[in-house]
């Protein structure tokens, strides 16, 4: 299932907005859960594990390198 990105980018906002509000509450948690599920089932969805991706093994190349 393919979700258009006006449903993504306005639950965005709607989190973004009730975690600026400073009030994190069980609704928070649920709509962040619902977020992370629109975007999994997103087409950016290949873009956000490759950049994920990327970031680990270029975190864990350095780590390894410096010794740690």
């Amino acid at each position: 299932m393919t979700v258009s990105v006006s449903v993504l980018i306005l639950a965005a906002l709607l989190l973004f907005f009730a975690i600026r509000s400073g009030r994190t509450t069980i609704p928070t948690a649920i709509l962040a859960a619902l977020v992370g599920f629109l975007l999994a089932s997103s087409t950016v969805a290949p873009a956000i594990n490759n950049l994920i991706s990327t970031t680990t093994n270029t975190t864990n190349s350095v780590t390894r390198s410096s010794g740690r």
